[in-house]
């Protein structure tokens, strides 16, 4: 799990560096003039503090080597049908491989597997009644292939236009409903990237749309 950076507390912390080492500067110095033991207690008491900032600032630094260059890749997948039998549905993924191998049964009967299709790799999914899939990386090196598979044409209107298959395990009465989501972040470049869709399949292979949506801040 991620923590969230917040670049308030770096700050903070060189503040109150630059602080303590001024007084504890300034009271040395009025130690050496004067010779009094107070001017030398507050500046051992600054001395302390500011080792402990100094101390803090790099613990901060060890734990977030890169903290703007932040990648993260994201799927979901949810699957319900009205049967009680084992049903196959053939489901874009993400086009990059780590991903796909991050990729689990959340809940739910079923199996699933990457296989290689006429349209493009898919994630075949075996299930009954209802099973939900996921899968996250999050790294601080770039992310390839972050595109979605099994495309057959992009639309003017930020939609994506891809193939699905279904295998219902009776072809006179079948419902099953899907609904999946692949996102992208990428704080270095500062980019976001969604696709997202939902429906009902129908048997065999069909073109189903996405929502594509791309914010570059």
């Amino acid at each position: 799990m991620r923590i969230a950076f917040n670049p308030v507390w770096p700050i903070l912390t060189a503040v109150l560096i630059i602080v303590f080492a001024v007084v504890f500067a300034f009271r040395y110095v009025q130690y050496l003039k004067e010779k009094k033991g107070d001017h030398l207690i507050v500046a051992a008491v600054a001395f302390s503090l500011m080792v402990v900032a100094v101390g803090f600032q790099v613990l901060f630094v060890a734990c977030y080597p890169s903290p703007i260059e932040y990648y993260a890749f994201e799927y979901s997948l949810v699957l319900e049908s009205a049967s009680d039998e084992f049903e196959e549905v053939y489901v874009p993924i993400g086009e990059n491989a780590t991903l796909q191998n991050a990729l689990r049964i959340d809940s739910g009967s079923g199996s699933i597997s990457i296989i290689d299709t006429q349209y493009g790799r898919a994630l075949k999914v075996n299930f009954t009644g209802r099973i939900d899939i996921s899968g996250k990386i999050e790294t601080y090196r770039a992310i390839g292939e972050t595109d979605l598979t099994m495309v057959n044409r992009m639309d003017v209107r930020d939609r994506v236009e891809y193939w699905m298959y279904y295998k219902p395990y009776n072809s006179s009465d079948y419902n099953c409903s899907f609904r999946f989501s692949l996102q992208y972040e990428a704080e270095a470049e500062c980019l976001w990237m969604t696709y997202e869709s939902e429906g009902f399949l129908e048997e065999g292979w069909n073109t189903y749309w996405a929502s594509s949506e791309k914010m570059v801040c």
